[in-house]
């Protein structure tokens, strides 16, 4: 069940364990996964053994590998959610996490992660948590609001509110999730920028527009990538490299939304969502990249030489 996918070669370079959480726990379900099989491509180009884990077969696969197992040459690639178990037994055996147990605590809470944001002075947009009991917004306030679960990924329960009654409806629609109250930036309607790094590596900087007038642009959702090469560009990178190199992130993406018209010259953005798993599908059909093995690269350069 454990074996090497179909081509990949044993490397010499050391070891990354991808702890992948997925819906499924077939194995083969890996053959024709994209990241799955760019990554294992890249390893192979850079003589680098590939594992890939689901999390609950961590415990019995670091049992049976804990005498022949190199933790200076071995690295955990965490992919999704990961119980707080599974990371406590990684920081037991003094593994090295992409991301640590500690820096995705700081961002897949996205009021912790507003919190932490100003906290260091870095722009971002207005939250606050939303009362159930209470669901009437501050004067601070003026519709359209967003509205999205504290906690989740692509956009999943975001949502554009036009009016206190459609407010009203939607807590009550979802009255088992916690829920943030996000002012409304119009000049981001349907369009974002991601800037992806690897440590100090950028692995790209991009515009993701939404397709059919979403006022959403994740990729799940058909939003096309392009590449940010504007004006003041470096600007916002290096903001993006403090933020992660603050909360602790390796590998990891930050998301801006555009206060000002995305046509003018210097553009002002505000930091919206960090994200500490970041894919690369959309990103490589739309730009033509292999993001992969930019990160493979990173990871030799930072963890394995």
């Amino acid at each position: 069940m454990l074996k090497p996918l179909p081509g990949q070669k044993t490397g010499n370079k050391g070891l990354i364990l991808a702890i992948w959480s997925l819906k499924t726990r077939d194995y083969r379900f890996f053959d024709d996964f994209y990241p799955a099989k760019q990554l294992s491509a890249a390893c192979s180009n850079r003589s680098l053994e590939l594992r890939f884990l689901f999390p609950h077969d961590v415990p019995s696969y670091l049992d049976t590998h804990a005498k022949s197992l190199d933790i200076k040459t071995t690295v955990c690639l965490i992919r999704g959610h990961l119980e707080p178990a599974i990371f406590e037994l990684l920081e037991k055996k003094a593994l090295r996490c992409i991301n640590t147990r500690a820096s995705m605590d700081v961002v897949q809470d996205k009021y912790r992660l507003y919190q932490f944001l100003t906290a260091h002075n870095w722009p971002t947009i207005k939250t606050d948590r939303i009362d159930p009991e209470k669901p009437l917004i501050s004067p601070e306030y003026s519709f359209p609001v967003v509205i999205k679960p504290r906690y989740g990924s692509r956009g999943r329960g975001v949502s554009l509110i036009a009016s206190e009654s459609s407010l009203r409806a939607a807590i009550t629609y979802s009255a088992n999730e916690q829920l943030l109250l996000q002012e409304y930036l119009a000049n981001s309607h349907g369009r974002d920028v991601r800037i992806l790094l690897a440590g100090d590596t950028l692995v790209a900087a991009y515009e993701r527009v939404s397709a059919q007038g979403n006022f959403k642009s994740n990729a799940c959702e058909g939003a096309i990538a392009h590449k940010a090469s504007w004006e003041g560009i470096d600007y916002w990178i290096q903001m993006a490299r403090d933020i992660c190199a603050r909360a602790g992130l390796w590998y990891a993406s930050v998301d801006f939304l555009f206060r000002s018209p995305p046509s003018q010259k210097m553009v002002e953005l505000a930091v919206c969502e960090v994200n500490a798993s970041p894919g690369f599908e959309a990103l490589d059909r739309d730009l033509c990249m292999d993001s992969a093995t930019i990160l493979i690269d990173a990871m030799i350069q930072d963890f394995f030489t």
